[in-house]
């Protein structure tokens, strides 16, 4: 039986929580799924799912305060360098500290992450609605933006992962692809949300700020009871793994947390979350004020970049399902491709001596491709690689790298005053072509040690 090359010994599936799951009445005698010859919990499984997508727009709607941000500024009075800030408190909560959110998704479960998710986005969503008018100071502030991100990371790691543990590992792309496609869209969605709010408020930032708090605090409380209610409603499907066939993809690998750490995969995902990762992050930051250097508004490129960014996810983890067994068609591949593209999107904003508005565009869609494929592998290849037991915890380890290297690639983010065009943001352009050439290169050397492996197995 072959398992993935590095990963601990392949071991029979078992029950998550230790124990084996007790079925009710209602789920042996009266199941739907089982009246109909589908496999046992199949609608359960479904509606798990769909809650799952709540989760991940919930997600979206923290992300979408890149497109809203400038407005927020104007709002409270804040300079572009304030609202950078906030940004790095966003994140900081979002990255640095996901390792909590993990945990109690490893330990807690579902429902309590979820219920503490909404709970903290919550405070910060209510001390900004009633505390912070325009003029506030930005301790309160930040503190608000650190909630978000903080809760940002409940939503991530419950919408991604629970749905991987309750489905055949064999689906395990598919249903990635869904999540992960509804939380690309999602960003869109949220965006597009504030635009028509603002349109509503006809362009007046005060009520289009105040109208989108609102909604956001609605949106969040109404998902957040619905998803803890279906967690409940399919708690036993946690309480064993779903796959009882022998094949090698439908097993976990047994590891300790320690024993995890000190494997080649484990480092290589870490050198990848601090440099290509934590550089994405920036650049969604950052992108509409490249775009405004050749008059494209940040609006144009948002909806673009989240229906590419929904197209590369689909390509990267669909097709996982069917090729994962090749040597050559496991979850390196993926990144690989994905990597590639994103740097030939950030080329684009280099070589040109004076990049023009059509190759923004060109560059955006490649981007947007490139970054859609490289979020969209993460879940289910670190499910591969590191199994569910320790999921949450090692999903959080990864994002502290993000923390500390997105401030580090906003720092490169700097122009001269007097200077005018995309060109004068090459040294931030040109040192993530060598980093994501770094990666990539990195990247090959590990599918080529994972074929040679599985090819001697």
């Amino acid at each position: 039986m072959r398992h993935e090359p590095g990963s601990c010994e392949c071991v029979a599936s078992v029950p998550i929580s230790g124990r084996p799951r007790v079925d009710s009445f209602t789920s042996t005698h009266l199941s739907l799924g089982r009246a109909l010859g589908l496999q046992p919990y199949t609608f359960r499984r479904l509606l798990l799912l769909l809650s799952c997508i709540l989760a991940v727009l919930q997600y979206g709607m923290v992300l979408a305060n890149g497109v809203s941000g400038e407005d927020f500024n104007t709002y409270y009075g804040l300079s572009s360098k304030q609202g950078d800030m906030l940004y790095s408190y966003m994140n900081f909560g979002a990255c640095a500290l996901a390792f909590i959110p993990g945990l109690c998704h490893d330990r807690l479960g579902c429902t309590m992450s979820m219920f503490l998710g909404t709970l903290i986005f919550d405070a910060g969503l209510i001390f900004q609605t009633i505390c912070m008018a325009p003029g506030a100071s930005m301790p309160g502030l930040e503190f608000c933006y650190l909630c978000f991100g903080f809760a940002s990371s409940f939503f991530n790691v419950v919408g991604c992962f629970a749905p991987l543990k309750v489905f055949p590992s064999r689906h395990i792309g598919k249903v990635s692809a869904c999540i992960q496609v509804c939380m690309s869209l999602g960003i869109t969605l949220q965006s597009m949300a504030y635009f028509d709010l603002k349109q509503a408020a006809r362009g007046s930032v005060d009520r289009s700020v105040q109208s989108y708090l609102v909604y956001a605090l609605i949106f969040s409380n109404v998902t957040g009871i619905f998803m803890c209610l279906m967690f409940r409603v399919c708690y036993n499907l946690f309480a064993e793994e779903p796959n009882s066939e022998p094949a090698c993809g439908e097993a976990r690998p047994a590891c300790s947390l320690t024993a995890t750490l000190r494997t080649s995969e484990f480092v290589y995902f870490s050198l990848l979350f601090f440099l290509a990762i934590g550089f994405s992050f920036n650049f969604l930051n950052v992108e509409s004020r490249i775009a405004a250097e050749v008059d494209i508004s940040g609006e144009s490129l948002a909806t673009a970049f989240g229906v590419l960014n929904a197209l590369g996810r689909v390509s990267v983890s669909v097709p996982l399902d069917y090729t994962r067994e090749h040597p050559l068609g496991g979850a390196f591949t993926y990144l690989a491709a994905s990597l590639l593209v994103f740097m030939l999107g950030i080329t684009l904003l280099v070589f040109p001596s004076t990049p023009s508005s059509g190759e923004v565009y060109i560059a955006n869609a490649l981007v947007g491709f490139g970054y859609g494929g490289l979020l969209g592998i993460i879940p289910p290849a670190l499910t591969i690689f590191f199994g569910s037991e320790h999921l949450g915890v090692i999903y959080g380890i990864l994002y502290i790298g993000v923390s500390v290297s997105e401030p580090i690639w906003g720092l490169l983010f700097s122009k001269a005053a007097d200077c005018t065009g995309v060109e004068c943001y090459r040294t931030y352009t040109t040192s993530c072509v060598l980093a994501f050439a770094v990666m990539l290169a990195l990247t090959i050397w590990m599918l080529m040690r994972a074929a040679k492996a599985r090819a001697s197995t």
